[in-house]
């Protein structure tokens, strides 16, 4: 399903209730996980975790956080021991 954000709301505010919303689905998943579903509930989990990450992704520039995350810096020299 979906998440909406509900109209006049502070975007600050939706964005943290729907990313809440989506860890706790996923933690939810993880307790209840049994060995006969374990690789649908580990499917489900991480659905909800990337549900949470795209609410930061898409509103990381209207909350004022235009930096790429790490794992999308340029690499630097390699450091040798």
């Amino acid at each position: 399903m979906a998440f909406q954000l509900l109209r006049g709301q502070p975007i600050g505010d939706e964005a943290s209730r729907v990313f809440d919303h989506q860890l706790w689905r996923a933690i939810v998943c993880l307790r209840d996980l049994t060995t006969a579903a374990e690789h649908d509930t580990i499917h489900e989990a991480r659905r909800h975790v990337k549900k949470a990450r795209a609410v930061l992704s898409v509103l990381r520039a209207p909350l004022g956080d235009d930096r790429r995350p790490a794992r999308d810096a340029p690499a630097g020299p390699l450091e040798q021991d």
